[in-house]
């Protein structure tokens, strides 16, 4: 299986976790729902597709965050087809960026 890049966003609220991915997968622009935990370094979420997935509806995530929170990695499972490893890396904005950031979002 080859890798497939998506952009997730994270939201880490007391150990729950929530998000979306935004992906395009075979000419195919995909768009998903996270929903999950994290317990001191060790994360699971699930990743559910929006639209009807002919090949799987859902991809479970496992894995540990790194000591500086910048980094997720571990092991992705499709139930009853196929699994391997991941790795997710935050983007860190700079102050500028995020100051812009507020000012669009007003």
């Amino acid at each position: 299986m080859e890798p497939t890049w998506f952009t997730a966003v994270l939201n880490d609220s007391q150990g729950s976790l929530t998000g979306e991915t935004n992906e395009n997968s075979s000419g195919e622009k995909l768009s998903a729902s996270l929903s999950g935990h994290r317990s001191g370094g060790s994360v699971s979420f699930v990743k559910f597709y929006h639209i009807q997935n002919e090949l799987y509806d859902e991809v479970i995530y496992k894995g540990s965050v790194s000591d500086n929170g910048d980094r997720i990695s571990g092991e992705w499972t499709i139930p009853s087809d196929a699994s391997g490893l991941f790795s997710m890396t935050r983007d860190r904005l700079d102050k500028r960026s995020l100051e812009m950031e507020n000012i669009r979002e007003i």
